[in-house]
């Protein structure tokens, strides 16, 4: 990238941070279902006939059925959540679906399955909704709308109330309106959640910090640089108002970012941690520092307590290291945890203990260090759980983990996998109200990259691009209304900055 370019985006970040308009955006909404993934089943569930749907790439899924002769006839073609109920609970409006085909002697309608104590059955307690029923026929694409409050109850008996965070399935339904044979072929795509949420941007929406992973995949990167670009790098982000930095992690594997170490599992070491300090120390920037990662915590058995006791030893001779390097420096601003937790991994109790347990040991064990100094994680959220659940998560975490002070989720945006005006203020202000309750400070990692491999997109090796200037603007505006403690971007390499 030519330096000309770089400086271009540098002012373009520091403008969409700090500058951003006041304008009010339009009725917002999230994508549902684009059908592109064969995960639908169709089924007559009155009458006889046939039906069979196929993915049809640019057309979406192409529904072709038959009924045979007899009345009130129908099928549906389901979609179910199973082991992930989802949450439409926020500030609803309508859904909607667009459609073209289908025979003219038929009606569509939508449906919503329940599954109020998260079972992932459908039994007495949950109930289903279905929408009001509408013509087809039309050969060209229309946008059906399906209003919240138009739903109304066909079966189950429970509450009598359509509850939208506890939606395990939906379906399509078609009944065929005579009793005739008949045939058709129905093309369905995009639907559609939309929310009565309607965001307003805010001038004062800015960055506070930065992660920053150390690496060197190549010679450009950064574990390679010199303490002048050290200084350099320090002094754009002081330039941009940023008043701490995270170091991802100071030892990676068996190499310590760090001089000198002794620790047995550490094979190679290097200076970069020691020139941050110095660059630092000169801008009046405080440093965070990331304990040892190693890959396999992935993979490692999260219902083992050996896997956390292995860790906890490396994580408090880590620590001492840290602080006898470093603790004294008036850039030390306190510890970050770096393996990444998050609701799905550890939602049986066994499992939760083990996890909240280990956190408050590596917690309380830098706070004996010194106790004015903050331990901090980020933590991933999807959407596995209601949001209403994974607040209760995060209190079950806080009530045993009380020492440690910081809670900054990752938006999750860089996945694709979440709304940033639906999602994000949906499960973020949850997830701070868990917070709060504990008086813990709540804070937003806003992902910087447009992830294109990996996990939870798919089971390759994790690869990303940088995002654009304006997403990265949506994203802080969307932190900044949750009120955080501070935003944070993960991470710097993707600015393309160097």
């Amino acid at each position: 990238m030519c330096l000309f370019l770089k400086e271009m985006i540098f002012c373009l970040i520091i403008f969409c941070c700090s500058f951003g308009s006041q304008s009010v955006k339009a009725q917002t909404y999230k994508h549902i279902d684009r059908f592109e993934s064969d995960t639908y089943f169709p089924a007559f569930i009155y009458g006889k006939g046939i039906v069979k749907d196929t993915i049809i790439r640019h057309q979406g899924l192409r529904i072709s059925y038959h009924f045979d002769k007899g009345t009130n006839s129908r099928f549906t073609v389901i979609h179910n959540y199973d082991i992930a109920p989802q949450d439409y609970s926020f500030m609803p409006d309508k859904l909607t679906l667009t459609l073209k085909g289908g025979n003219k002697a038929d009606q569509i309608r939508l449906r919503l399955w329940e599954d109020i104590n998260m079972n992932r059955k459908f039994d007495s307690t949950d109930e289903v909704f279905a929408s009001k029923p509408y013509s087809m026929g039309d050969t060209v694409w229309q946008t059906l709308q399906f209003p919240i409050d138009s739903f109304k109850k066909v079966t189950g008996t429970g509450n009598n109330k359509l509850d939208l965070n506890r939606i395990r399935a939906w379906d399509i339904e078609v009944e065929s309106q005579n009793d005739e044979p008949h045939s058709g072929e129905l093309y369905v795509n995009d639907l559609r959640f939309y929310s009565n949420y309607k965001p307003k941007t805010s001038k004062k929406a800015s960055l506070t910090g930065t992660f920053i992973t150390l690496s060197i995949a190549d010679s450009s990167k950064n574990g390679y640089w010199t303490q002048q670009q050290w200084n350099n790098q320090l002094r754009k982000m002081k330039d941009m108002h940023l008043s701490k930095i995270i170091i991802q992690y100071s030892v990676h594997q068996n190499r310590a970012w760090y001089s000198p170490s002794n620790l047995s599992f550490v094979n190679y070491h290097e200076t970069t941690l020691n020139k941050i300090f110095v660059a630092a120390e000169t801008v009046g920037i405080k440093v965070y520092v990331g304990l040892s990662f190693s890959e396999s915590w992935y993979k490692s058995d999260k219902a083992l307590a050996s896997t956390y006791n292995d860790l906890l030893l490396k994580n408090k001779d880590n620590m001492d290291e840290l602080y006898k390097l470093f603790g004294s420096s008036a850039a030390f601003g306190g510890w970050y945890i770096p393996q990444e937790i998050n609701d799905y991994d550890w939602q049986t109790e066994n499992k939760k203990v083990l996890l909240f347990i280990w956190l408050q040991q590596v917690a309380e064990y830098a706070h004996k260090k010194d106790a004015s100094k903050p331990v901090m994680i980020a933590p991933y959220f999807n959407l596995w759980q209601p949001a209403d659940i994974i607040e209760a998560w995060y209190n079950e975490l806080l009530n045993i983990a009380k020492d440690i002070d910081w809670i900054y989720p990752q938006d999750g945006v860089g996945t694709s996998l979440k709304d940033v005006h639906i999602d994000i203020p949906n499960y973020g202000s949850h997830i701070k109200s868990a917070c709060e309750k504990h008086g813990r400070k709540f804070g937003v990692t806003v992902e910087s990259f447009r992830q294109l491999t990996g996990w939870p997109i798919d089971n390759g090796m994790f690869s990303a691009a940088s995002t654009d200037m304006k997403q990265i603007n949506e994203q802080i505006q969307e932190a900044y209304r949750l009120n955080p403690n501070d935003i944070i971007l993960f991470e710097w390499d993707y600015l393309n900055l160097n």
